[in-house]
């Protein structure tokens, strides 16, 4: 079963308009792959970037909690 590429489909994953009418206009579907890998480890890129941000956004919640306690802990004494 072929799967056809279409706009839509392509703009939904994040292409520019030129990047679909160059993966759309090609007619080797090693290049066409070779696009769409491409895109892919762009996605991946991001996702990681991502990723690190939610870590370090954790890390500073962390932290804050760790203070909040430490101060309710000291100003029961």
């Amino acid at each position: 079963m072929a799967t056809e590429l279409n706009a839509q489909d392509l703009s939904g994953l994040g292409f520019s308009d030129q990047e679909i009418q160059t993966v759309l206009s090609s007619a080797n579907p090693r290049e066409r792959t070779r696009l769409l890998r491409g895109r892919r480890g762009r996605l991946l890129e991001e996702v990681h970037t991502a990723q690190q941000r939610l870590d370090r956004l954790d890390y500073c919640i962390y932290q804050l909690r760790q203070n909040r306690t430490a101060t309710s802990g000291r100003e029961r004494r």
